[in-house]
């Protein structure tokens, strides 16, 4: 999971910030699906900030944070060629900030700290979960509810 998150330090960060909120992005002007990955960082944010209460913040950091929700030695199947990351989650701890930006069209995620990306993986294995927490947050957004786990 060290590798997931780039160290331990990541892992740790989000166990224990004391913010967490979602975001809905869009992709970056420039990019197409079927060109070359964008780096997480350039998604844009599209709306507000969605915050997650305290109970729902634990669950989330649980799962992202468990190694059973990834599968670590299988690729990452790009269903949607590179990830099309269309939510973010920041966990936030006074000036740190580590981010989780997910795609839900090929199951795979990327973590960023420091807007450099640490790690990623595929989340099928807590792509319920995850898809499920997506529509708790943004129940207005006709494409989050629209995706099937």
């Amino acid at each position: 999971m060290s590798q997931l998150y780039g160290g331990l330090d990541r892992v740790a960060m989000l166990r224990n910030a004391t913010e967490v909120t979602a975001w809905r992005l869009m992709p970056p002007a420039h990019w197409q699906t079927g060109m070359p990955a964008a780096a997480p960082e350039e998604f844009q944010v599209a709306g507000d900030p969605v915050q997650l209460s305290r109970g729902a913040a634990y669950e989330l950091q649980q799962l992202l944070a468990t190694p059973g929700s990834y599968r670590f030695f299988a690729p990452i199947v790009e269903e949607c060629g590179p990830p099309d990351y269309g939510v973010k989650f920041s966990f936030i701890n006074g000036g740190d900030e580590v981010d989780v930006y997910v795609c839900f069209k090929c199951r795979a995620l990327a973590v960023t700290r420091s807007d450099r990306t640490n790690g990623e993986a595929d989340f099928d294995p807590s792509a319920s979960r995850l898809v499920a927490i997506a529509q708790e947050l943004f129940p207005g957004d006709a494409e989050i509810m629209a995706i099937r786990p």
